[in-house]
């Protein structure tokens, strides 16, 4: 497995990528129960397989049109299109996805397999004015 320190490649689905995010899933729709769904689009990165579908699809319950898949790789958002027909994607960077989304986002899932960068500062600026309020 290489060093997710010193590139920018994803190492591929694990079953600790698996638990990772039916934890994040669970945090995030627990934390609707208590004060509410947010308004506004969904928004992840595809990745191989587009492993993000079921969570946002079958358990956050998003609907196919209120979700923007982003991916450098034109294959990782071909796999989102053929699991959930009729979501929307974005062919290029994160920052640009966000910079250029003209819907407010009540859900962001921002995996930059820790590598914290400028590009990492930059989708966070891009956010302030992006995410939606309750």
């Amino acid at each position: 497995m290489p060093d997710l320190k010193k590139t920018n490649t994803y190492a591929g689905e694990s079953n600790a990528k698996k638990i990772a995010r039916a934890r994040t899933y669970s945090v995030v729709a627990g934390a609707w129960q208590l004060s509410g769904r947010p308004g506004g689009i969904a928004v992840t990165l595809a990745g191989p397989g587009a492993c993000e579908v079921g969570a946002l699809r079958d358990f956050l319950k998003y609907k196919a049109e209120d979700v923007l898949f982003v991916d450098r790789d034109a294959s990782c958002l071909e796999a989102a299109k053929a699991k959930w027909p009729g979501v929307n994607t974005f062919h290029g960077e994160l920052v640009d996805a966000i910079s250029s989304c003209s819907k407010r986002i009540g859900f962001i899932h921002l995996d930059f397999m820790g590598n914290y960068t400028a590009s990492v500062e930059d989708c966070f600026s891009a956010l302030r004015t992006k995410l939606s309020p309750k």
